[in-house]
Formats: structure tokens, sequence, C-alpha cells
């Protein structure tokens, strides 16, 4: 539901769709007109001479026909032409038009195959000019393009061709340098170009050279420069300088936030109307358009905007103009049509824009939009309809509701299927719970009808948004009751798409993957800021994080979707308990959309000041909140405007501030007087009447709100019940309505039976070919191994997939799945930062280990992971409260145990520790050892010096229980006083079956850029039959090494585990040293 007339401009900076009127004077033949690119001219004067022509001028007439239909993107239209042509009356233009048709379509090879057919079968040059052009264009960014490009250069200096086929040659250079990001060059090459043009006296391509320099400039913030040379282009434009005015005006509206400019550019329409008669009514209607918007939008002058609409009026067109032919911006008022608004469409409701920004009387505007209705083509009325239903409610909901049929009844595609949900929407917002209902049903009708899969999805594309800004709205008022209450909005889109969520976030990740593949920078952060609205609906939290973090890695130098993925971020990490980064980030936001120039940036602002009001009530932090609500108030109307003044309300009432607490609430329940809104109003009331002692008032105000929330079968009767029984518990309600099943964070926290988690298990590994090569343990046998583990252990295998974390938990109570959006790219660079980053290590923790609570609080768990996670310290992962290491005992899976530790027999265990190796400066080592001796733990057998040699080793190792070398090691051989160790010698080490190895070194386990089943010293002392080791994934120093294995066999001595003491030691490290290298050390076992 949209709180204001939406204007979403794009600006379409294609030239030479900007400069079709250069050519609008009367041409000669039809060849001239497509040449001109007066497409549309062209096809009517076409259709006109096709009935009487013969059948060789109607091959020649369809050739072009098909020509201009895929110039404008009309597909099936040209589809069809092209199927009724004979490709030898004109072979090279046929091959080149169908080959232009393939490339819209995407087929590129079946493009690439006709162009170079019309290239063979050229019959003058100008034909061989433009296959040239179209193959060096379909090869943007090889050699093979640069050198197509010279071989049409080539034909055109050795020939006498047109002007029009220079400037194609020019025109496709200057496309193919700023494809390729050469912008630079890009400049350079259209002061070449000018100048060749001015010598052929080329008008019309003269102007073309100017306005592609004006782009280049713009595109390297040249500004100034830019506006030097529009003047040179409006000069050489002369009378025809209508779409040059446009093609500057509105992106300096826009694009930049420049005042002093926009009046320049106001200057100069003024002078150049007076030959405007030489304009088309086309032309003509924009310029009067683009005035009226830079007064509106930018001077923020309705008056002023209203009079040159109204002049602009007349000159509309009640038709869409084709996408090849439009010059103007694309203006969308509403998200409820279909492709371009016609040209009444977009007066018409920037005239209502006006006409509320001047705060005209509902009756006058009401009256003008039912004036104005049959002015609009049938398929724009249903947007028109519906509003004007809307304006007649609260008061007069059966006319709505006629208003709102009218609509359906012009309305098909996911036009229905858009009004049908914000008619929903407006409906239960109002209290009207029988029209939302069956609205509700017809919706869900309409989604289980449509065959589309892309009607269903533009559906979802603007649910999703719509509800989560209803959410943000409505936290402001619900908060009367309770800061963390229940969703309304939520429980009607799980209604409205539970059941088709999978299929929804499937086409919503091929669409990512479309927009990635094509490296369309800004589609990929549109649809991925849709993704992390879709997470937070669903409680994902984590996860939307994580996309935010993409969203703006990919954003960060256009911006159009930072601040909205700022925003985004902000709300999650509030509904995740981190109020400090969510107001810090969501204020970040606020004032950076608060500097912005860009259109709209109003919108998302409010967006975050009514974000950040609710972080500053649930901190207690109250006159911050009350300053921001005033500020805001009177820039909100609405939804947004009810919210704030009901915040206000709450922040005077917490500050004992009685009058101005009741005074916010003057009139609000009238605005929207049978809806939960107005209970939430009552309720607030009762709360100001018990806080002045005003009990039996109080009471009747909370029996009103009660009511009226049963009376609309609400959720929210339970927190009007919960607030009585705070404020008068012995007049309460005793019955307490049962809750609906819907929580905040889907029910995803239970066990799964061995049948389910199986069969599950196999729907990921057909998503992911490559999971089955990935991980250590498939599905099967983490079910065999669950027999084996005892009560409070845990098995959890991850996955990273290239899209998707999957997470895989075995244990004797059960299974468990969780599937995470979160790609591995994002994953890998958190783990980059880890050490070095809070928020990384935080992130880590939200997606690795809380989505497995409560499963596996309080539980011994072993992790099994591939790549990265092999090598990651998974101690330092920020949880909720406290980093990894405080919560859990953990070790790394290094395959099934082939004997019983050694350990677990009865002592006196033996130890074999070596350290102090000769030509070593590793005093640290040698303490180390004698440390380990003085223990407690067992007898120990300490070799130091030269006596730290491979014979000793050998001759000991056989009796030893525990293994200790405090030495240098690589993940490939170990320092020992007479020799380097390699690793094929460790595999054939004399070890007693089931002994701990402990590698007091650097690297032992440290698995480099190896995938799965990493060969490292660690896993070659487990493969000579070491039940578990201990080693350091990375460098780690002499000093911290030593403290940390001086505590382990301290605990050692104690009777802990291998595990529990490495825990219990690097606990007492982190104490002295929380960044210190205790973290990089891990136990490694089956």
């Amino acid at each position: 539901m949209s709180r204001r007339p939406r204007l979403k401009t794009c600006l379409l900076i294609a030239f030479l769709t900007f400069f079709i009127a250069l050519g609008s004077v009367t041409a000669d033949t039809l060849e001239d007109s497509i040449r001109a690119r007066n497409f549309h001219e062209a096809m009517s004067r076409i259709q006109k001479q096709l009935p009487e022509a013969t059948e060789e001028e109607r091959q020649r007439l369809l050739l072009l026909l098909a020509d201009c239909q895929v110039q404008l993107n009309q597909l099936q239209e040209a589809q069809e032409t092209l199927a009724h042509l004979d490709p030898r009356t004109s072979p090279a233009r046929f091959f080149r038009i169908r080959g232009q048709y393939q490339k819209h379509k995407g087929e590129e090879s079946l493009a690439d195959r006709d162009f170079r057919q019309a290239l063979k079968l050229s019959g003058s040059v100008e034909d061989k000019i433009d296959a040239l052009c179209e193959l060096t264009l379909l090869h943007a960014g090889t050699d093979k393009s640069e050198r197509l490009w010279s071989q049409a250069l080539e034909e055109a200096s050795t020939a006498n061709i047109p002007p029009q086929s220079w400037t194609n040659i020019y025109r496709t250079r200057y496309e193919i340098l700023i494809q390729t990001g050469q912008t630079q060059a890009a400049l350079d090459f259209c002061r070449l170009m000018r100048r060749g043009l001015e010598k052929l006296s080329d008008k019309r391509g003269l102007v073309w050279a100017y306005l592609a320099e004006i782009d280049s400039l713009k595109r390297l913030n040249r500004f100034e420069d830019a506006e030097n040379v529009w003047h040179r282009a409006l000069a050489a434009a002369g009378e025809h300088s209508a779409p040059v005015l446009l093609m500057w005006g509105y992106p300096t509206l826009y694009d930049r936030d420049d005042p002093p400019a926009l009046r320049r550019v106001l200057s100069e329409v003024e002078k150049h109307w007076s030959s405007s008669d030489k304009w088309s009514d086309y032309e003509r209607y924009h310029v009067r358009m683009m005035q009226a918007q830079i007064w509106l939008h930018g001077f923020n002058d309705a008056r002023q905007g209203l009079r040159y609409l109204q002049l602009a009026e007349p000159l509309a067109s009640t038709e869409p103009r084709p996408a090849g032919e439009r010059m103007s911006v694309q203006m969308n008022f509403h998200k409820f049509g279909e492709g371009q608004s016609s040209d009444i469409e977009q007066v018409l409701w920037l005239q209502l824009r006006c006409f509320r920004e001047l705060q005209y009387d509902s009756s006058e505007i009401t009256a003008f939009m039912k004036s104005k209705l049959d002015l609009l083509p049938a398929g724009e009325r249903p947007a028109w309809l519906f509003t004007l239903g809307k304006r007649t409610l609260p008061e007069e909901p059966d006319l709505a509701a006629d208003y709102f049929v009218r609509s359906l009844e012009d309305s098909s595609g996911f036009t229905r299927g858009l009004l049908l949900s914000e008619m929903m929407d407006t409906f239960y917002q109002y209290g009207l719970v029988a029209h939302g209902r069956e609205k509700e049903s017809q919706l869900q009708s309409w989604l289980s009808e449509r065959s589309k899969m892309s009607e269903r999805f533009e559906v979802f594309r603007y649910v999703v948004p719509q509800s989560l800004d209803r959410e943000w709205s409505q936290n402001l008022w619900s908060g009367v009751w309770s800061p963390q209450g229940s969703f309304d909005d939520r429980r009607i889109f799980l209604r409205l798409f539970g059941d088709r969520l999978d299929e929804m976030e499937k086409e919503l990740s091929r669409v990512i993957k479309e927009s990635e593949a094509s490296a369309n920078h800004f589609e990929t952060p549109g649809n991925l800021c849709l993704k992390a609205q879709l997470l937070v609906l669903q409680g994902r939290y984590a996860e939307a994080l994580a996309v935010c973090e993409k969203g703006q890695s990919l954003d960060r130098d256009t911006k159009n979707f930072y601040h909205q993925f700022e925003r985004l971020a902000s709300y999650a990490h509030q509904r995740l308990g981190e109020n400090k980064v969510a107001l810090e980030r969501v204020r970040r936001a606020r004032e950076q959309y608060a500097k912005s120039g860009r259109y709209g940036a109003e919108d998302f602002e409010l967006d975050c000041a009514l974000l950040e009001v609710g972080y500053l009530l649930d901190a207690g932090r109250l006159e911050e909140a009350i300053d921001l609500c005033t500020d805001y108030k009177p820039r909100s109307e609405g939804q947004d405007k009810r919210a704030l003044a009901m915040a206000l309300s709450r922040a005077h009432l917490q500050s004992e501030r009685y009058q101005p607490a009741w005074d916010e609430l003057a009139e609000l329940e009238t605005e929207v007087p049978h809806s939960i809104f107005a209970a939430a109003v009552m309720s607030q009331r009762a709360a100001i009447l018990h806080a002045q002692g005003r009990q039996d008032e109080s009471r009747e105000s909370l029996k009103s709100a009660l009511a009226l929330a049963r009376s609309l079968e609400s959720e929210r009767q339970r927190d009007v019940i919960s607030m009585w029984r705070e404020i008068d518990p012995e007049t309460s309600p005793t019955q307490v309505p049962e809750a609906q099943a819907m929580s905040d964070v889907p029910e995803t926290n239970g066990w799964l039976t061995r049948t389910d988690f199986l069969r599950l298990s196999g729907d990921i590994m057909l998503a992911h070919p490559e999971f089955s090569t990935t991980v250590e343990l498939l599905p099967r046998s983490l079910v065999s191994q669950a027999a084996r583990l005892e009560q409070g252990e845990a098995l959890v295998e991850y996955f990273m997939g290239e899209r998707e974390l999957v997470i895989l938990l075995s244990s004797s109570d059960g299974y468990a799945i969780r599937r995470l959006a979160v790609d591995r790219d994002t994953l890998q660079q958190w783990m980059g930062k880890v050490r070095t980053d809070e928020e990384s290590a935080r992130q880590l923790g939200r997606v690795l280990v809380e989505p497995l609570e409560p499963l596996c609080a309080g539980r011994r768990l072993t992790l099994v992971g591939h790549g990265s996670l092999l090598s990651l310290p998974w101690d330092l992962l920020q949880l909720k409260k406290d980093p990894m290491v405080q919560l859990y005992e953990w070790r790394l899976w290094a395959g099934p145990s082939i004997s019983e530790s050694a350990l677990n027999s009865k002592g006196p265990h033996r130890v074999l520790a070596l350290g102090g190796v000769s030509g070593l400066r590793l005093p640290g080592s040698e303490r180390e050892v004698k440390a380990i001796k003085d223990s407690g733990f067992g007898s120990v057998d300490a070799l130091t010096g030269p006596a730290a040699n491979t014979e000793n080793l050998k001759r000991l190792l056989p009796e030893a229980d525990v293994l200790h070398l405090a030495t240098h090691s690589t993940p490939t051989e170990i320092q020992l006083s007479d020799r380097m160790l390699p690793l094929n010698e460790v595999y054939a080490l004399p070890l007693r079956t089931g002994s701990l190895v402990v590698l007091s070194s650097c690297e032992g386990a440290d698995p480099g850029e190896q995938q799965r089943g990493p060969v490292t010293l660690a896993a070659a002392f487990l493969a000579a039959g070491a039940s578990e080791v201990i080693a350091g994934t990375g460098r780690v120093g002499d000093q911290e090494a030593e403290a940390l294995f001086v505590e382990f066999y301290r605990a050692l001595g104690e009777g802990l585990s291998p595990s529990a003491a490495l825990r219990r030691a690097k606990l007492k490290r982190r104490e002295a040293n929380p960044g210190g290298d205790w973290s990089k050390f891990v136990l490694m076992g089956g």
C-alpha cells in the first residue's frame, strides 16, 4: 500500500531514442522514415499501402514493417511478419532484421548466424556496414568485435556512403566503448566523431555526436563541461531542439541536486519555445511535462507544477508510446500497470498529486477524478477506479467495494492480482474484515489459477515490500501492548504465499542468477533487496543480514539500493536483539537519505525515521524519540502519521506528561474507527487514565478496545487482555483466546525422523549436484553414525553451496536440517576477516551455530566441514552474548574412530613429550615439556635438546598414551633434533593404537587450498593409529602455545576429556589474551 502517489523515474538514455524529433520532418520514402527512426509513422504508412500492394511490393512493405517492429521491440508481431516473408526479396536486409530479432530474444548464437548470412549476401556497401556493425555490438568486449568494427570502417572509407551509415559506424564504436567501461576513450572518440560528421554536413549526426559527448561527460561527473556541450547541441539542433532539451532536463532533475542548473534548463526552454510550432504535439507535451516536473519535484512548487500540467493535458495522447519511440522518462504512479503509461495517464496522476499537495478539498479531488475517468484508456482505468474507491473509506465501504469491482472488471493479468492485494490490505487496514476476507479469497483463487509464473511472481514481488512497509508502521502503534508483539501482516502474507514460498524463492533465485550473469548492476541489487525483505518476513534475520551485505558490496558505487539494505539490516539486527547496532545503522541510512538529492529519497527517509523512533522507544531514550516524531510527523500522512502520533503519545506517557500524551490521541479513533488501530488508541487511552489514577474510566476504555478486537476476530484480543491484567488483574477477563499458529520465527526447531531427514536430504542433493562429491559424510552415513553417538553429543555437517548454506545435524535424539540463503562467497569473505572484524565473527555465529539452537545447546559437537571451514577459528564465532568457546565443547571430524581412546583406560598414563629441539630458537617449547612433567598427569618421558631425535621417538612411542611434540612444523613435515620428519614417515610411526597426539607447533592441521579430506600432519597421525589429534591451523607463537598446553595438561590431570580440557585451557588463555593464537588449535577425531 503506497503512502503517497508513487513516481518512479527511470531515465531512458538511449540516444537514438531521444533523437527521433530531429528526423521528424516529412520523409520522402518509407526508407527515409526508418533511417530517421520514425518507426511509428513508417508503420502507419505501411499499413495504408499494404491492401493495394502487388505481391512484390507487399514483400518489400512487410520487410520494412518487420524492421520497425523489431526496432520497437514488438517481438511477437515481428515473428509473425517474418514468417510471411520470402528471404529472396532482399536477402541481406532480411537476415539483418531477423538477426536483430534473435538478438532481442537473447538468442545470440542464432543472431550471429543471421548477421553473418546478411554480410555474405550484402548487395550494397550500406547493407554490409549494417551487418558488420551488428556483429561488432554482438561480440562487444572481444578481439573479434575490434576486427569487425575496423572492417566496417575500411568498407566505409573506400565507398561513397550516405551520412546515416557513417553515423551508424560512429554510434557502434561509441556503444562498444561505453559497454566495456572505457568512458574516457568514449569521450575522446565523441570529439573525433563530431569533426567527422561536421565534414559530412550531417546535421542529425552532428547533434547525435553532441548528445553522446554529453553522456560521456556525465558519466565522468563533469557536469559543467556537459552543460556547455548541451548549449552547443541546442544551437546545432536549431528549430528541432525539443529532444535535446529533454535529454538534459530530465537527468538534471532526477540524477542531480542542483537547483541553479534546473533554472538554466527552464530558461532555455522559454528561449526555444518560440520555435515550438515546428515541434510535434508529442514533443510539446513532453517539454511541458518536464517543466511541470521541475517545478513540482525540483522546487516543490505544486502550484506552478499544476499550471504546466494543465497546459500539457490538451497535448497528451491516449495511446502508450512504443518503447523504441519514447523520449520521456517513464513514470509509475502506482504499481498496477503493465508497460508504459499513456501521456494522458501521466499528466492526470501528476495533477492529482498537485491537488493533494495543495490540500484541495476532498470533494474537489473526487470530482476531478470522476470527470477525467473517461479520458483514460480502458487498460489504465483500474488504478484510477481503485483510488476513487479508496477515497470513500471508511465512511462508505459499500461504495468503495463498488468502485473496486469496476476496477477489477477492467483489469487482467498480474494487474488484477496486484489490485486484489491492495484492496485486501485496504479493507483490513480499515477494519472491514468481511470485505478484506472476500478479497483475500479472490486473491488466493487468482494465484491458484495463474499458469504464468511471471504473473504470480509479479504479485509476490509487490506484496513482500508492502507487507514489510506496513509492519514498520504497525510496530509503533502496536507497541502500546508489547514492543515485540505479533505481526498481523505476516499472517496475511503467509496465508497467501505459505504454500508457494518454495516456488517463489526458486523463481527469485533464478532471476538473481540471470541478472548476475548479465552483469546488470541495477537489477541484481534490486532483486537482492527483495530477497532480504522476504527473509525478514520469514523471520530469517541472520540470512537477511548476509544478503544485505552482498547487496551493498554490489551497489557501493551507484547506491541505488545501498541505503535500503542499510535500513533492512538495521531491522534484522533489532529483531535479533542487537539494538545498539540497529540504531546506528538506521540512523546512518536516514541521514544519507536526508542528504540525497534523488527523487523519492524522502519516502525512504521517513521509513527510516519510523524504525528509529521505535528503536528509541524500546531503548527508553524518550526525549530523542519525541524530537524525531515532532520533526517527521508534519511530513507524513495516512498510516505513518497516525503511527507517529501514537509513538509520541507513548513517549509522553512514559515521561509522565499525561496531557500531551492524551492530546496526541485526539481524532485518531475516528480516522479508522473500525480497525484494530482504533483498539490500540483505546488501549493507550486506558494506560493514560490508569497512570492518572482514573481506574473506572481506564476499565471502560479497555472494555471498548476488547469489544472492538473481538468484533474484528483479531489476535490482538490477547494483547488487550494482557494489558488489562497488568493494569487491573482483579477485573480482567479470565478467558484468553488461543493464539493463531503463526510466530515471528518459523517453527523449524523440532527433530526430524530418520525418514524425513533422508527425504529432505535427497531434495538437497538434487538441488546441488556437487553435494555428494564435496561433503565428508553423505546423509545415510550421518544416520549410521547417530547410533554411535552418546547422549549429549551431536554430529554437525556443513555444505557451502554456491548460493546456499546447508547444515545437517545427527544425534541419538533425532535429526535436523537447516537451509540458509547465504552464498559461498559471502561466507568465505567473513571467514577471511573473522580474526580482525567483530561483525564477521558475529555473522558467522548467526549462520553457522545459532540456527541449530536450541537443539545443540549444551551438547558436545563434532563438526564436519570442507574447504575454509576446516581452518576456521570456530572458538571466535560470536553468538548472541558470548563467543562459541564459552558455550560449546567441540572438535573437528576426522573420520570414524578405529579404536577406543587410550585415555579411557585406567591410569597412570604414559606421556612422551618432545621439545627444545636443537637448532630451533623456541625456549618456550622446552619449558612446556618440563611443565608437562610437573603437571601431575601420568608418567612423562621428556625428550629435549639432542635427545629429541627420531631414534628416541620411535623407541618410546609404542608405550605412550599421549605424544606431545613442541617444535616447528609445516603442513607436511615436523622438525626433530636430528632432521625433519616427512609426512610419509609419520604414517609409519609405531603409535600406540588409540593414543592422543598433541602437535604444539605451526600448521599441523592447516588444509591450505584442499577442499575435502586434506592431507596434513594431523591426518597422518590419525592414519597411523591416533584416536585424536590436537594441532594448529596456522602459525602460532612459542609462548602462546606454552601457556595453552600447560593449562591443558593441568585439566587432563583433573580427569577432563581431551576436548573438555582443551576448551578449559582456551577459556583461561582468552581471559589473558582474547585475540591470541590459542584459537588456532583444534582437536580432530572420529
